[in-house]
């Protein structure tokens, strides 16, 4: 299998689509109804308008020069395999789960696989894991090495702390994301 380029893709279309996405539910007085029925206040949900929240964190990733590529946005362990015999050159790792992939911000991308631990996707009791968050020091080594790739690709000279302080925007933002589509859909 052949390594996809990491070359620098324009994020504006997952921006317009996000945000288009959000607006329509945005001030939506229907859905209050909705929360109601379920004994769920959704009403300061649904007036919040997530979308400035969501473009001052891509505001600071852009002012950090945050990097910018192919985005599976689904990176969880059921999309990440381990081949146990890889062809000589190959990675063993390979990742599955790619209907969602689009040019972005890698923040979301690392800042999303250090929550998705956090969640259980497929229980319909709860979705949240019961198990612990990843630790700093678990990120940043993980941020090591992913900027250690992320060059050895690229050309680029970025640092792992660079990359946790992405991460971190990239958690916040999926947090807000997260909200509103659990309250939303």
């Amino acid at each position: 299998m052949e390594a996809t380029s990491l070359a620098k893709k324009t994020v504006e279309p997952f921006y317009e689509a996000l945000i288009s996405g959000l607006k329509k539910y945005y001030k939506m007085d229907k859905l209050k109804p909705l929360g109601r029925e379920e004994c769920v206040s959704v009403d300061n949900l649904i007036d919040y308008d997530f979308t400035i929240r969501l473009m001052k964190v891509v505001g600071k990733l852009e002012a950090m020069g945050g990097e910018v590529g192919w985005g599976i946005h689904d990176l969880q362990y059921m999309n990440v395999l381990v081949k146990n015999h890889p062809e000589a050159g190959e990675s063993n790792i390979v990742l599955v789960g790619f209907e969602l992939v689009i040019g972005k911000h890698r923040a979301f991308d690392i800042g999303g696989h250090f929550m998705q631990k956090m969640f259980k996707w497929f229980d319909d009791e709860s979705k949240v894991a019961n198990c612990r968050k990843y630790t700093e020091e678990e990120k940043r080594h993980f941020c090591e090495e992913y900027v250690r790739q992320w060059n050895t690709l690229t050309g680029d000279s970025d640092t792992g702390d660079q990359v946790f302080v992405e991460s971190e925007y990239g958690y916040c933002w999926l947090l807000l994301l997260i909200v509103t589509t659990c309250y939303t859909s």
